[in-house]
């Protein structure tokens, strides 16, 4: 394997951060057909919601190069509340590594760091979406230790009133 470097993202760095971005929603579109897709509205914003979680304290980008090649990324916040325990809590929300980079640990070492993150801002426990479909995503976290603890489900509004009517 080829030496990978995991570092902090750079404002330059956007439009790869983006491109992947857009990728790993693709692959979730093609591993699940019900869950929600993106907007040209959403392809828009995309660029502004980066530029500000680059510079935001709670916030963490990475990259995952492979010589000057970027090949993955990862973003992570951080936040506190006082309604519940735990009060502050870690949340990957986006990882992605490209296709012929998978399973290499680079997934692996971009969580580590995540991790690192996490403990210097104190958070108790991480969390993790991951989309029902998709093996590579659902393997890798089990493998981890994460564990689904709230289910979200969905169905077309009028299925629903279907299925009332039909009872």
């Amino acid at each position: 394997m080829e030496s990978v470097t995991i570092r902090k993202a750079e404002t330059s760095e956007r439009g790869a951060i983006i491109k992947m971005h857009l990728a790993l929603q693709k692959h979730l579109e093609n591993s699940n057909s019900s869950i929600w897709r993106h907007t040209e509205e959403k392809r828009r914003v995309l660029k502004q919601q980066y530029a500000e979680q680059l510079v935001d304290e709670n916030s963490l980008v990475l990259i995952a190069a492979v010589e000057a090649h970027v090949v993955g990324f990862l973003l992570a916040t951080v936040s506190s509340r006082t309604e519940y325990v735990p009060s502050i809590v870690g949340t990957l929300s986006s990882v992605y590594v490209r296709r012929n980079y998978r399973r290499q640990g680079i997934g692996s070492q971009l969580i580590k760091e995540a991790c690192r993150f996490f403990s210097l801002k104190q958070a108790e426990q991480i969390y993790v979406r991951y989309v029902l479909g998709n093996s590579e995503g659902e393997g890798f976290w089990k493998q981890l230790g994460f564990r689904p603890i709230l289910v979200t489900a969905g169905s077309p509004r009028n299925k629903i009133e279907d299925r009332i009517d039909s009872r």
